[in-house]
C-alpha cells in the first residue's frame, strides 16, 4: 500500500501525491519512457503521473495493438481521437508502415506530441488541434489543469476551439485510398 494511503487513513495527514509534485514542474524535459523520448509539457502535467514511472495507463490496449499490428503487414493508418500527450501516437510510430492520426484539442498537449515525435525523429503522423464531435462547428473549451477532466459542456471560460466529425477527415484522399484503418 502506498505510504500516503496509509498516512491518510490511520493518521488523516494529507500527503501530496505524484500528480501534485509534478503540476509543480515548471519546464519542460526529456525523460525516458520505455526506451524511447517523452517530452514533458508542463502544462498538461496531470498527464504524466504514471509515464513518469515508466508504466503504460493502459497496458492491455498497448499489448492488443502490438499483437495486432504482428498480423497487419500492410501499410495502415492508426486513427486517435483525444490522443493526450501521444503515448498510442509514440507506440504506433515507431512501425514505419503505420501512418498515425491523432485529433487532440488541448493545445498543450498537442505541443507534447510534436516535441515527443521530434526528439523521436518520427514524421510518420499526423496531428489535428480539434474536438470531435456530431458536426462542424467552434466551441467554447477549457482543458484547465487535467485535460482529462476536460469539457465543453462545463466550459464557462477558455478558448474557441474548432471541432470536427470524423467524416471531414476525408481519409481516402488524404492519405492511401484502400488502406485499412484501425
Amino acid at each position: 500500500m502506498h505510504l500516503y494511503i496509509v498516512l491518510r487513513k490511520l493518521a488523516g495527514i494529507q500527503v501530496p501525491g505524484l500528480g501534485y509534485l509534478l503540476r509543480r514542474c515548471k519546464s519542460s524535459f526529456l525523460f525516458d519512457f520505455r526506451g524511447q523520448n517523452l517530452y514533458f509539457e508542463p502544462t498538461v502535467a496531470s498527464s504524466y503521473w504514471l509515464h513518469i514511472v515508466n508504466t503504460y495507463h493502459e497496458p492491455e490496449t498497448h499489448a492488443f495493438l502490438d499483437q495486432l499490428y504482428t498480423y497487419i503487414k500492410e501499410p495502415s493508418i492508426f486513427l486517435e481521437v483525444g490522443a493526450n500527450i501521444g503515448i498510442f501516437l509514440l507506440d504506433m510510430t515507431r512501425r514505419s508502415s503505420i501512418h498515425c492520426i491523432a485529433l487532440e484539442p488541448s493545445p498543450g498537449c498537442v505541443n507534447a506530441i510534436h516535441n515527443t515525435m521530434h526528439a523521436n525523429d518520427r514524421t510518420n503522423y499526423t496531428v489535428i488541434n480539434a474536438l470531435v464531435g456530431d458536426k462542424s462547428d467552434f466551441l467554447l473549451y477549457d482543458s484547465g489543469l487535467d485535460p482529462q477532466g476536460a469539457s465543453v459542456y462545463t466550459s464557462k471560460s477558455g478558448v474557441v476551439t474548432r471541432q470536427m466529425s470524423l467524416d471531414e477527415l476525408d481519409l481516402e484522399s488524404q492519405y492511401i485510398k484502400d488502406t485499412p484503418i484501425v
